[in-house]
């Protein structure tokens, strides 16, 4: 039997939904990118592409990731996604949609920074990429990820990582005292 009569392995789909508020880029960078590097090292099949869902007023919800599998791996595939670092709500979900995997351990923080309301002088003098360098720092070694959107009225700075009551008290005192979190928004997202 030569190598061009080799039967073709069976594929079948699914999907990963990633509970993060991720730019498509990002959605590249953190999940298609290093999933398609396991994917082609473990020969389990491919990562199809993916999308970002947006919410009507514009900011990121979540992510799906397509992914084209081969039957045969599906074990070793739902393995790798649980240890995969992901936001809770997280789901693997196979092609028939009646086997789903919840997965993700990490928790996110929303801090939504006013973009109409404050001093002109606020805008003029503080940097929102010092915000971010700070509440990085601030949050430590637990930050998994940070993403952004920027909208007409405010400006969104998501933050995932182990604990969101250990990042929204690490980060009190800065957003009390910097100016440009004046009036701002905290919601944990996942």
């Amino acid at each position: 039997m030569g190598i061009f009569n080799k039967k073709p392995k069976a594929t079948a789909m699914a999907t990963l939904t990633v509970n993060a508020r991720l730019q498509p880029e990002e959605r590249y960078e953190f999940y298609e990118k290093q999933l398609s590097k396991f994917f082609k090292k473990g020969r389990l099949g491919v990562v199809d592409g993916g999308e970002t869902l947006y919410a009507e007023e514009g900011g990121p919800i979540n992510c799906n990731i397509n992914i084209n599998y081969y039957i045969d791996k599906k074990d070793i595939i739902i393995q790798l996604m649980q240890k995969l670092p992901a936001p809770v709500g997280s789901v693997l979900t196979f092609a028939d949609g009646e086997e789903k995997y919840e997965l993700g351990d990490f928790e996110g923080m929303a801090i939504y920074l006013n973009g109409t309301e404050l001093d002109n002088s606020v805008y003029e003098t503080c940097d929102v990429n010092y915000v971010v360098d700070e509440i990085s720092d601030l949050i430590g070694d637990e930050l998994a990820f940070f993403s952004h959107w920027r909208g007409d009225k405010e400006t969104a700075l998501y933050f995932y990582s182990t604990s969101f009551e250990q990042m929204k008290s690490a980060t009190e005192e800065f957003i009390k005292t910097y100016p440009l979190c004046q009036k701002c928004r905290i919601e944990q997202i996942a």
